[in-house]
């Protein structure tokens, strides 16, 4: 039984420390993963919360060996943040119908700041590729951990990566003398 494992049991036997331990362990990495998916500090803290919560109900049902609770717990906040994606899409969508002229205006302003401008990217790209590109490129998780993450083949992960970083190079190439870089 690894660390994490017995760090579930005692905490199922209702000993605080160990959550609280699980808790400092992880949270500062999945908020990282959701704050670089959403662009948003108050959503990423929402996501690393209903993980959380999300741990302690599953937390007597866990089988320790049989996966990693890390891996559980990336997956459980992956998911989380691609359900806040596409709860935005429809919300744009629906904004979209409602917005005038002055989105343009707006748009430019947002698009100065090169930061903004990848996340603004990475916003454009549907939720799968988004998220592999943040647990590979922001997060350092290798193409297997991520595979299991998204319960995906590796072969699928890299396809995503691939793609996902070519349509983040076109999107950017179409910003690039707004943004002030050089060909």
């Amino acid at each position: 039984m690894n660390e994490d494992d017995e760090l579930v049991k005692r905490f199922v036997q209702g000993e605080s420390v160990a959550a609280r331990i699980l808790i400092e362990k992880y949270s500062p990495q999945l908020y990282r993963m959701a704050c670089r998916s959403l662009g948003s500090t108050s959503d990423a803290e929402e996501i690393v919360q209903e993980t959380m919560v999300r741990l302690w109900r599953f937390a007597p049902k866990w089988k320790p060996g049989k996966a990693k609770i890390s891996t559980w717990l990336w997956r459980v906040a992956s998911n989380l943040c691609i359900d806040r994606i596409r709860e935005r899409e429809r919300f744009i969508d629906k904004a979209t119908e409602e917005v005038d002229a002055s989105e343009s205006q707006v748009a430019s302003l947002i698009h100065q700041d090169r930061i903004r401008a990848i996340q603004i990217a990475l916003e454009q790209l549907p939720a799968r590729q988004n998220q592999v590109i943040v647990l590979k490129y922001f997060e350092g998780h290798g193409n297997k951990e991520i595979a299991q993450i998204m319960s995906a083949s590796v072969e699928s992960i890299e396809g995503l990566y691939s793609r996902g970083m070519k349509k983040m190079r076109e999107i950017l190439m179409d910003q690039h003398s707004m943004l002030g870089w050089k060909e």
